[in-house]
């Protein structure tokens, strides 16, 4: 059996010791101190990737926000778009409206202006053929009895003048050449000239000088100058006045 050297387990003990002070001293301490800062590396980059990550997350919030905003936005600018764009519309319909019905109405203004225009010229024609269609009846009735019923009839008014309607009358005798012309289409016997003169005495105050003549132009009637004044009784005047006063009215 082997006997146990103290000496020699004294001195593995020694270099135990030794060698576990060595490696504490020169390996333990280096690795510790490596893996402190490794660690504290890592904490920071962790951090440093925790605040990154925040940040992210930061910036995806707010771009989600920025986006749902964004849509709002849009949806607003579409629906105003969209106003407007029916405004203009119903203001451009409106605008068409209102020129369709303004020209409508000229082109009916026009149209109604062409219409009164044939009436019109229609009516011209008319009265003027019945004027003449009058004209030649009535000269082929015209005839001395006649003209002897239109000459009662214009001395019955000469008689009913009152004194304002005979003072223009005397006015325009004198304003004239104080002499009388009566004319008719046939010839008048003496009572009938005795008859007008008698008239005319009484309307105009005074015996004027009065002279008759004789015109195929009046068909049947009479006519009176008096200077500067005219009293007419008489088919001629009546066809004519009805042609120029029916022509006028149309």
């Amino acid at each position: 059996m082997v006997g146990l050297n103290w000496s020699t387990f004294l001195i593995e003990i020694v270099n135990f010791v030794v060698l576990v002070w060595l490696l504490t001293r020169f390996l333990y301490q280096p690795i510790r101190t490596a893996i402190a800062k490794r660690r504290a590396t890592i904490a920071q980059q962790l951090g440093e990737a925790n605040e990154l990550k925040a940040h992210g997350e930061a910036l995806q919030k707010q771009y989600d926000e920025r986006l749902v905003a964004w849509g709002g936005e849009k949806a607003q600018l579409k629906a105003q778009f969209e106003s407007e764009l029916a405004e203009l519309r119903s203001a451009r319909e409106a605008a068409l409206a209102s020129e369709l019905d303004r020209r409508r109405e000229q082109e009916a203004a026009a149209a109604r202006a062409r219409d009164a225009e044939r009436e019109r010229d229609l009516a011209r024609t008319a009265v003027k053929k019945a004027a003449a269609f009058s004209s030649l009846l009535l000269s082929r009735i015209a005839s001395p009895e006649v003209e002897t019923r239109i000459v009662d009839v214009a001395l019955a008014d000469l008689r009913a003048l009152d004194e304002t309607a005979r003072a223009p009358l005397a006015h325009a005798l004198d304003s004239g050449a104080g002499a009388v012309v009566v004319t008719t289409c046939y010839p008048l016997d003496d009572a009938r000239r005795a008859s007008i003169s008698a008239g005319l005495t009484r309307a105009l105050g005074a015996s004027p000088n009065i002279r008759f003549e004789q015109s195929q132009a009046l068909i049947a009637g009479i006519r009176i100058d008096l200077g500067t004044a005219s009293l007419e009784a008489d088919i001629a005047d009546e066809l004519q006045w009805f042609a120029e006063n029916g022509n006028a009215r149309v």
